[in-house]
């Protein structure tokens, strides 16, 4: 397993920390692409109690999940990124 780096940011006022996420080699080498690329991972739990997963560019976000927070958690990154890396791997840039 490999660890994804996230930039948690806390309630109630936005505080970053940094986290990471434990996956497996076929989604961290997608994230390496994704990260060379520009690109970084943000999470935040909201006020529902769901997590909001992130991909984040230069001005915005780029792809979001949200899910409950629990053990759903690693297999919405899993889609996260899967989905965005075969969205953008025509691109040269990932």
């Amino acid at each position: 397993m490999f660890n994804i780096p996230f930039t948690q940011y806390l309630m109630p006022d936005g505080r970053k920390r940094d986290v990471s996420i434990s996956r497996p080699k076929e989604i961290y080498d997608k994230v390496l692409d994704i990260i060379d690329a520009g690109y970084r991972f943000e999470a935040e739990v909201l006020t529902t109690g769901q997590v909001s997963l992130t991909i984040t560019g230069k001005d915005e976000d780029v792809d979001i999940e949200v899910v409950e927070n629990g053990p759903k958690v690693p297999l919405a990154v899993d889609n996260m990124v899967n989905r965005f890396w075969e969205a953008v791997k025509g691109d040269k840039n990932v």
